[in-house]
């Protein structure tokens, strides 16, 4: 009888598929260890946690400074000189801007999203530059796809889930080269202000005090550079006008600063030439404000009166 048991028993054995076997084996293994045993081998790897910065959330960073006309304040990657919009992060841990939207419409509260990445995070109590230069299809990273022009308008900060986070209305007309208008330094989010002119740029620094011109209106009528005659546009009729007045047979309009084609300060024979170019090859470049109109981008002796 025994003999037989033994006979049907190996028999069932046989009929179990080898991997079932495997399966009870190292069930019954796992459940004699404790977790002690599993993870004090050398080879095991220790999870390190990271620290992903929160997503921005509403009043949670600040447009804090920004510059429309720059003069060296601040250079891109390029070394140039676009205009620039600063933000403050004002709290004690880092904040990951990556997908959040900055318009300067409310009709289009998307307009240009920041790029994901680390490039997007502002450190605890930092500062972010953006370049607010049109040049997002060419250079990318933080320039933004709309340019900061002279004019009054609305400047918005949106975050993922489309909640404002921070707003602000600006007047950039008649503002100078790296003049900037920004927040007064602040101690908590509740006394954060509108936008003052301020004693100079500072960018990724505490703004400095508010200047003491607190009339930052334009003391020029915005012109467009090289329409001498002021029609509006620039065209041959203009090189014709300025070549008169640098012969002396017709007297120079009211705005000066429309003449000096160059920008240098001066109406002379290089100004008459680099329009003259201008108005056959469209790549040589005349001054700003061209081809709108705007303020002169440099202090100098010449004028263009209200």
């Amino acid at each position: 009888m025994l003999g037989q048991l033994k006979t049907l028993g190996a028999r069932f054995m046989l009929s179990i598929p080898r991997y079932l076997i495997i399966l009870c084996i190292s069930l019954v293994f796992l459940t004699s260890c404790d977790r002690e045993d599993l993870t004090s081998g050398p080879n095991v790897p220790i999870p390190v946690p990271v620290f992903v910065p929160p997503p921005l959330g509403p009043g949670d960073v600040k447009m804090n400074e920004f510059v429309i006309h720059n003069g060296g304040s601040v250079l891109d990657e390029e070394g140039n000189t676009p205009p620039w919009l600063e933000i403050y992060n004002p709290h004690d841990q880092d904040i990951d801007l990556s997908g959040a939207f900055l318009s300067d419409s409310l009709f289009q509260p998307e307009k240009w999203s920041l790029p994901e990445g680390p490039e997007s995070i502002i450190p605890a109590l930092g500062y972010l530059i953006i370049y607010v230069d049109g040049k997002a299809d060419t250079l990318g990273g933080l320039h933004a796809n709309f340019e900061l022009k002279e004019s009054a308008g609305l400047f918005v900060l949106w975050d993922k889930g489309g909640i404002s986070g921070d707003q602000f209305n600006l007047d950039t007309r008649g503002l100078g080269v790296d003049q900037a208008m920004g927040r007064i330094p602040y101690e908590d989010l509740e006394s954060i202000g509108d936008f003052l002119l301020l004693e100079s740029a500072t960018p990724l620094a505490e703004n400095s005090e508010e200047s003491k011109d607190t009339d930052p209106g334009p003391t020029n009528e915005p012109f467009i550079r090289g329409d001498v005659n002021g029609s509006g546009n620039v065209s041959f009729e203009d090189s014709v006008l300025l070549n008169q007045i640098l012969q002396g047979n017709r007297t120079q309009p009211a705005c000066e600063d429309a003449s000096d084609v160059d920008d240098d300060g001066d109406i002379d024979i290089d100004d008459f030439n680099l329009l003259t170019q201008a108005i056959f090859d469209a790549s040589v470049q005349i001054a700003p404000p061209f081809p709108n109109p705007g303020q002169d981008p440099t202090a100098d002796g010449l004028n263009c009166p209200l």
